[in-house]
């Protein structure tokens, strides 16, 4: 299995007679090096030259999951982007666009059927137009997100970062330090799971060890991420800092 799927790797590579770059990446999308040791779930194929880059996100299965073209016409210019993301089934998820010469941006959310879902145009960073759609087509208002966050507010988990996090002696006496970021789920209910470290290879294990620990002992509650007054999971990255006075 692993064969075919360097094969096919191999193959996506060779299309092109540009300058290429592969990486693998985690669930995070952050890069690995080491993928005995932290498993991929996706590579990144990046590719191009001063004036024209592409990038490109494969699930392991080969499915393209997220892709970026940029273009310019002279070294000085600002690139133009055009970003296209894509759910699982390889299906279109939302396209965003920015023109470097006009600096308008319009972005285009799709539901998984196909469906236009939101369209939103910006000019030098303020709203133009902003459409919401249902999946059968019908104008709808646009949702009313509120995001996950701490009961007792961010200062109730510095608070407890502040009181609980020990520096390794390993660490200090290395003189490391770093930023670990970790990622967590806030539950409909609440509750925080599936506590992980998103850059591993990026700090010195014992720190994210330590950071790992603290977090996973929080016992504080959350306020759930609403969806138009509906609580739905979320997904939050915070950063604990190691640093040496």
């Amino acid at each position: 299995m692993k064969s075919i799927f360097s094969l096919l790797i191999i193959c996506l590579i060779s299309f092109s007679g540009k300058a290429q770059v592969l990486e693998y990446l985690n669930e995070f999308s952050v890069p690995i090096i080491n993928t005995k040791k932290y498993e991929p779930s996706f590579f990144r194929i990046t590719s191009g030259d001063s004036l024209n880059l592409s990038v490109k996100t494969y699930s392991l299965d080969t499915i393209l999951r997220y892709e970026k073209r940029s273009t310019r016409f002279d070294l000085n210019q600002e690139f133009s982007n055009t970003e296209i993301w894509y759910f699982e089934s390889g299906k279109r998820k939302k396209v965003l666009q920015f023109d470097a010469n006009t600096s308008k941006a319009y972005q285009v959310d799709y539901y998984e059927s196909g469906a236009v879902k939101s369209k939103v145009e910006q000019h030098a960073g303020e709203i133009h137009l902003e459409e919401y759609f249902s999946e059968d087509g019908d104008s709808i208002s646009k949702p009313v997100i509120i995001d996950a966050d701490f009961i007792g507010g961010i200062d109730a988990w510095h608070e407890y970062i502040w009181e609980n996090l020990g520096y390794p002696v390993s660490a200090r006496r290395m003189g490391k330090s770093g930023v670990v970021l970790v990622a967590f789920t806030v539950t409909t209910t609440g509750e925080m799971k599936d506590v992980e470290v998103v850059n591993p290879e990026e700090v010195f294990e014992p720190l994210a060890k330590e950071a790992l620990r603290v977090v996973m002992n929080y016992s504080g509650k959350f306020s759930p991420k609403t969806i138009d007054g509906v609580a739905v999971a979320s997904q939050i990255i915070m950063p604990v800092r190691f640093q040496l006075n």
